[in-house]
């Protein structure tokens, strides 16, 4: 049954205890322990019961489940440089192909940042442990699926990620972490 929202959908679904339970089917085979559910709306909450019959009849209900949301959007792409400087990095990202990719709500980008102080091309190679600074944030209403990172030190490495608002759901989860991307060198 999909629950009823009693407030916003940023703040969490709460059960209309009224609402009517939709019977989903009720021919499952006794040697099976799941049931696909076709056609629930996007961004949802979603709670479910299930009950037994045999030759007696129908059992009671058991507990509702948990309330849980259906597939939520799916974060960016990770972040690619598509310009360097010495001070600057021009950054682009996609939305990953999925159901939700028709309704594009995708209302702003945040992107943060994470040097890498003591990075080296062979790290990728496992022979060595690069030292890590933490996340900051770079910008946090981007309109556009590109940004400009101002103020960066010359031939340094850095990390990116990067997530989308969606409107009237929230943030989906941050990308995967780019690549390491050095600036370059000072002319």
């Amino acid at each position: 049954m999909r629950e009823r929202v009693a407030s916003s959908l940023l703040s969490g679904a709460e059960v209309d205890h009224t609402a009517p339970w939709i019977t989903v089917s009720n021919s499952i085979p006794v040697e099976f322990s799941s049931v696909h559910v076709p056609d629930l709306a996007v961004g949802t909450p979603y709670s479910f019961r299930i009950r037994a019959r045999n030759a007696l009849g129908w059992g009671e209900y058991g507990a509702p489940s948990l309330a849980f949301w259906t597939h939520a959007f799916l974060p960016p792409t990770p972040p690619v440089a598509v310009a360097k400087t010495s001070y600057s990095l021009t950054l682009t990202w996609m939305d990953q192909v999925d159901v939700n990719s028709r309704h594009d709500m995708k209302e702003h980008f945040e992107v943060h940042m994470c040097p890498l102080p003591t990075y080296s091309p062979l790290d990728q190679l496992g022979t060595g442990t690069a030292t890590r600074g933490a996340w900051a944030l770079v910008d946090d209403r981007l309109p556009s699926r590109t940004c400009v990172v101002p103020n960066l030190s010359a031939l340094s490495w850095y990390c990116f990620r990067v997530r989308a608002w969606v409107r009237h759901r929230g943030w989906t989860e941050f990308s995967p972490e780019s690549q390491p991307i050095q600036t370059l060198r000072r002319m």
